[in-house]
């Protein structure tokens, strides 16, 4: 999912709080083996911030549990429950490419400190332009007008689009009368 939000909200949720406000841009799933998905957006969004919220993955019972667990720094298979190696006596589960070790899950997709992952890679690819007249939402009460002339404005733009097709048909009907 992607997520929106605002300066203040970013600010907000800096400080560790909840953002002001948040809208969901995209809702994607993807297929098990699918390796490779593009969001285009119909309208332009106009933010601050982008989130990216990973909420699922596909897991294979019969590659989880014969999954083998390699020490990130001898390669060495290692066998202990508590994921040390018995050769180089580092910990198995620690990221390898920051040595990061998450206590709470251990066997974690992503590493909570760096973001580097030993079973995927992450490519995300945004295409933005600075908008210098965006008026900041900082409370709901901004956000519920904006979101109103949001939707306004893609009636407009579907009906637009309508009557360009029509005009377009009919001009090909006159072409093919005079030809």
């Amino acid at each position: 999912a992607a997520g929106l939000t605002t300066a203040a909200g970013a600010a907000a949720a800096d400080s560790g709080g909840v953002p002001v406000w948040k809208l969901a841009a995209a809702d994607v799933a993807l297929a098990p083996g699918q390796a490779e998905v593009a969001v285009e957006f119909g309208l332009p969004l106009l933010c601050s911030g982008l989130l990216l919220d990973l909420t699922g993955w596909h897991v294979s019972v019969n590659e989880a549990a014969g999954e083998v667990l390699h020490c990130p720094r001898c390669s060495h298979v290692v066998t202990g429950r508590h994921g040390m190696c018995s050769y180089c006596r580092e910990n198995a589960y620690q990221c390898r490419q920051c040595r990061h070790i998450n206590y709470a899950a251990p066997d974690a997709f992503i590493c909570a400190e760096c973001g580097h992952s030993r079973y995927g890679r992450f490519e995300v690819t945004l295409v933005a332009n600075p908008a210098a007249d965006y008026p900041p939402l900082t409370a709901e009460a901004h956000w519920q007008p904006a979101l109103t002339a949001l939707d306004a404005a893609a009636d407009a733009a579907g009906s637009a689009a309508a009557a360009l097709r029509s005009a377009a048909a009919a001009v090909v009907h006159q072409a093919a009368a005079l030809a």
